[in-house]
């Protein structure tokens, strides 16, 4: 005989997951509209400095202007290579 029980208690807690994961997108969204929305930068002094310039510079594995040589493809904290967004759609 089959145990039916366990087929209600997955849909109240698949219910419940869903409507969390919801509700937070939406909290997000709504808190960050407005830089979502438009065409600004969520922290404007650190993103002029640091991560435009890194978007839009050329994509290179390894650099010769630190030290004797330096390999950006393995640093993490290289913004160029980690993002596999700005990779696709850069026209370098």
């Amino acid at each position: 005989m089959k145990n039916i029980t366990t087929l209600p208690k997955f849909n109240s807690i698949f219910a419940h997951t869903l409507f969390v994961f919801l509700f937070f997108c939406l909290l997000y969204t709504l808190f960050f509209s407005s830089v979502l929305f438009s065409q600004h930068l969520l922290a404007p002094g650190d993103g002029i400095i640091q991560s435009v310039p890194a978007l839009y510079s050329k994509r290179v594995l390894w650099t010769d202007l630190l030290q004797g040589g330096f390999p950006t493809a393995a640093d993490p904290n290289n913004s160029n290579m980690v993002s596999s967004i700005s990779t696709v759609l850069s026209n370098s």
